[in-house]
């Protein structure tokens, strides 16, 4: 058995208090740190809220986010591609 990671990009977003955006659909993993604020991630079949000073890591698929409307957000990230198979 072997696991295959390529790393795709990474970087810091930073958001206004109160920011919302709608339904996308990732198409890679991502790692994530939230290092301020707060607020929630929304797939298809939960909800889930997300603070600072975690790590998330979000398989590929549709979500939404939502952040707090007190104090704005920041988070860092990695988004990568993984190919797991077995090998005969």
């Amino acid at each position: 058995m072997f696991n295959s990671c390529t790393y795709i990009g990474g970087g810091r977003f930073y958001f206004r208090t109160g920011q919302r955006f709608k339904k996308r659909t990732i198409k890679h993993h991502r790692l994530i740190f939230i290092a301020q604020g707060s607020g929630s991630f929304s797939f298809p079949d939960i909800s889930m809220p997300v603070k600072a000073g975690d790590f998330y890591l979000l398989a590929p698929g549709p979500r939404e986010a939502h952040y707090n409307k007190v104090k704005a957000v920041s988070y860092e990230y990695i988004e990568f591609d993984s190919v797991i198979g077995v090998r005969h």
